[in-house]
């Protein structure tokens, strides 16, 4: 995952990370999200990676948010809303329009 190329100036494109990645013998999947979009279609888009990707799996977004809210919509099938938003509390994110979106 890496946020959509020239989100921020200086940040390094998806196929300059998707060389280093392979050059260091890893698997490269690429899944931009717009910061404050994210959708349930992404988050099961992740959930399919998560699952089918060799581990240790590095996942990154500016932040961590983005990557905390695919993982949460990853889980939602399988987890209360409010699991989930206590993990991502305990993890430090305070996301309360994302959090509502998980108990609604």
């Amino acid at each position: 995952m890496q946020p959509p190329d020239g989100e921020e100036e200086g940040q390094p494109s998806a196929e300059s990370m998707r060389t280093l990645a392979e050059s260091l013998g890893m698997d490269w999947y690429f899944l931009p999200v717009v910061s404050g979009q994210v959708t349930d279609e992404q988050g099961d888009e992740f959930g399919e990676i998560l699952a089918n990707a060799e581990a240790p799996i590095v996942a990154y977004c500016r932040t961590g948010a983005r990557c905390g809210c695919l993982w949460a919509l990853s889980l939602r099938h399988e987890h209360s809303g409010e699991h989930l938003v206590e993990s991502l509390k305990l993890a430090g994110y305070d996301m309360p329009d994302f959090f509502k979106r998980l108990q609604g």
